[in-house]
């Protein structure tokens, strides 16, 4: 993959689309999540079965927000894994809509009337942040889960938060024989071209992929490609949309229409002196709906 980069148009790969362009491609997020395992030292090893950059996580209530994730990342075993890029800062509100994203994803799993919540996987969150959130995430990795606060043990591991300090590598010294997973992170602090040149292997390693897919998004033409790829999902995911709120909207309608029967047929009964608890139990209708019929 030969590519020359313009002039003074350089796009790192901290920049939101730069990042989605990179690792939407299925061998970079592919080792770079098996980097991360190998890092924390996990015996868990992934295989990726479908990526979508510039995520649509849809809601399963029509008047709850829509988010868009960065990357989300469904694995064989049907974990799902979301990436996120900051590239600025990462304050308590972007914790929190982190956190919000993870938890969406966990529980659209649960499709409606088919509630099993013994099936559902675990959803992890690998946020790639610039600074120490709250001056307590003093290491590379920094994990949130549920725990139980006296024993000080995790109980639940199927929603974890990963905060991922990229800007630490700069207090590193680089050595030739790191383990790439650091190297990539030195990466995101790259603003030139030729800053990122200089973790080049000279082979087919996982750094020098990542340094080619960048100078092949700062392409003009890569970069159209890959705006015109997100606007049509996007444009998808918005006619998806639109279907399960015209369903929906059906479904509400026709329960409405349900109801104002009910509301008829109570009050014709009661205008024949039936009983109030037999009317209830006719129109399904509770005792104040009935009573303010009289």
């Amino acid at each position: 993959m030969s590519v020359n980069v313009l002039e003074n148009t350089f796009s790192p790969l901290s920049n939101d689309l730069t990042f989605k362009y990179v690792f939407s491609h299925e061998n970079i997020l592919k080792s770079f999540l098996n980097l991360f395992l190998d890092y924390i030292d996990s015996t868990v090893t992934c295989e990726i079965v479908d990526i979508t950059p510039e995520s649509y996580i849809i809601p399963n209530n029509k008047k709850i927000k829509s988010y868009f994730g960065d990357i989300v990342a469904t694995l064989s075993n049907g974990d799902i894994i979301s990436i996120e890029m900051y590239s600025n800062k990462f304050s308590e509100n972007e914790y929190n809509k982190s956190f919000a994203y993870t938890s969406r994803l966990f529980s659209n799993q649960i499709e409606k009337n088919k509630i099993n919540y013994e099936e559902m996987h675990k959803v992890i969150s690998l946020n790639l942040i610039p600074t120490n959130y709250k001056r307590v995430n003093k290491e590379i990795i920094n994990s949130y889960r549920i725990k139980n606060d006296i024993l000080n043990i995790s109980i639940d591991n199927n929603i974890l938060i990963y905060l991922l300090r990229f800007d630490l590598t700069n207090k590193m010294s680089y050595n030739l024989n790191e383990h790439e997973f650091i190297t990539i992170l030195r990466l995101l602090n790259c603003k030139s071209l030729e800053e990122m040149e200089k973790y080049q292997k000279g082979g087919k390693s996982i750094v020098d992929e990542v340094i080619e897919y960048v100078k092949e998004w700062n392409l003009e033409s890569s970069k159209n490609g890959l705006e015109r790829y997100i606007e049509e999902k996007q444009q998808e995911t918005a006619e998806e949309v639109r279907k399960k709120v015209s369903e929906e909207v059906r479904k509400e309608t026709r329960v409405e229409t349900i109801e104002e029967r009910n509301f008829d047929i109570a009050k014709n009964l009661l205008n024949k002196k039936m009983k109030i608890q037999d009317i209830m139990d006719v129109t399904g209708l509770t005792k104040k709906q009935v009573l303010s019929l009289k």
